[in-house]
């Protein structure tokens, strides 16, 4: 086809007409939201085990899988938590 896009980067496989919407990644990349990244974004934190990102708690910032170790602006830690 003469049509045909290349996946973003990252991306092993990609929905057709879409480049940016990823069914899988390419090796050392984690997979968030249909999307393939070499680092898991803000508000997220990394699993290994499968090569994803998982969302943080709302109002935090950084995040692993146990607590929250930063929160947004007028929220305050408590315990790995985010209180107002």
């Amino acid at each position: 086809y003469d049509d045909c896009m290349a996946c973003e980067e990252g991306c092993k496989k990609c929905v057709l007409y879409n480049p940016r919407h990823c069914l899988s990644c390419i090796e050392g990349f984690y997979n968030f939201q249909d999307g393939c990244y070499k680092y898991c974004p803000a508000k997220t934190y990394s699993v290994e085990e499968d090569m994803t990102c998982v969302p943080c708690e709302d109002s935090c910032v950084s995040c692993d899988e146990h607590e929250c170790y930063w929160c947004e602006t007028d929220f305050f830690l408590l315990e790995g938590e985010c209180v107002s």
